[in-house]
């Protein structure tokens, strides 16, 4: 579709596709500034429950408001073909960050920050179902904000799914997702304690080759401790991430806001020196989101900020001090002999 046009919009490149649909860069030519659209899959065009589903994404993220969520402008309909028009994000996803792992205090920041979208979220009444590292974008500005609703279900509304029927990445199911029961906002908390954990340590915390030894892992195993990849954070994080991962709802955190009190109660715990490089990670992320955009990588080095050492300073000073000897000193001895 690059360079094609539809209603108003310049379609620029394919940028991304999930399970509903197929994400590309566009040119409002009417507003003059790039969007995201998100078309509905062909193959999924002619299903009357997924295209209900696809409108009601629109409607879920329309009515959110959140810096943590990525907004959303509009649906519309162009020879036959849904499409969502969101705001386009410069910036990475949360998952090209990861590799072995974040530091500590940038990881809970993330997860405060992603925390803050799902609280706007359940007080409109709407789970997103499919929070992973995959769909949390993090925008040039250092940001994490949440994308793709298409899973989302409107808390006051009947469920399109029919009974038994899973939705979501299994790596991130809660297990009454993954048994395939009704879920609540308490499925998002348990998700987003996974993505904690996956940013902590680069892993998951419940293993499995197939499908079928995931599953009872999520169902049945403790999840793995964080102090054998990360003791020196472990008494501060373990709890918070066991609340969050209990295997039953009424065990778990039962509002995200409870989550966000510990979450920062915890990152200001964390020694001064790890918060002042969390504070600057924010500019080191932007840049290498923008070298990662102009070149078309795909990965991203986290960076520290670099600090000039004050160090620096007072060798220059005595840089200067010892000419200015040297040159008195010499001038004193061309007066003296001269």
């Amino acid at each position: 579709m690059a360079s094609q046009r539809i209603a108003h919009f310049r379609i620029l490149e394919k940028i991304g596709q999930g399970g509903m649909g197929e994400v590309y860069k566009a040119e409002d030519t009417l507003l003059r500034r790039f969007v995201a659209l998100k078309f509905l899959i062909p193959t999924a065009a002619s299903d009357d429950s997924l295209r209900v589903r696809f409108f009601r994404e629109a409607q879920a993220a329309g009515a959110l408001n959140h810096p943590s969520i990525c907004p959303v402008y509009g649906i519309e309909e162009n020879d036959g073909r849904l499409f969502i028009v969101m705001a386009y994000l410069e910036g990475v996803s949360l998952s090209q960050l990861i590799g072995n792992g974040l530091p500590a205090a940038q990881s809970i920041r993330y997860a405060i920050e992603t925390g803050e979208g799902l609280r706007e979220a359940h007080h409109n009444g709407i789970v997103h179902r499919d929070i992973k590292s995959a769909n949390i974008i993090v925008t040039a500005k250092g940001r994490a904000v949440i994308t793709d609703f298409g899973l989302a279900m409107l808390a006051d509304r009947s469920r399109i799914t029919c009974s038994g029927t899973t939705l979501g990445t299994l790596s991130y199911m809660s297990p009454e997702q993954a048994l395939g029961r009704r879920v609540d906002r308490r499925t998002d908390i348990w998700s987003l304690g996974i993505v904690l954990y996956e940013m902590l340590t680069g892993k998951y915390p419940f293993r499995g080759n197939r499908i079928d030894t995931a599953v009872r892992s999520i169902l049945s195993d403790p999840p793995i401790p964080l102090d054998l990849a990360l003791p020196e954070v472990s008494g501060e994080l373990w709890p918070i991430l066991s609340k969050a991962l209990a295997k039953s709802p009424e065990e778990r955190y039962q509002h995200v806001d409870d989550l966000l009190v510990d979450l920062r109660a915890a990152h200001r715990r964390l020694p001064p020196a790890d918060r002042d490089t969390d504070a600057g990670a924010g500019a080191a992320n932007a840049i290498a989101v923008r070298l990662a955009s102009d070149t078309e990588e795909m990965t991203v080095a986290v960076r520290a900020p670099v600090r000039p050492a004050r160090a620096n300073g007072w060798r220059w000073a005595a840089y200067v001090l010892g000419a200015l000897l040297l040159m008195g000193t010499a001038w004193y001895w061309w007066r003296l002999l001269g």
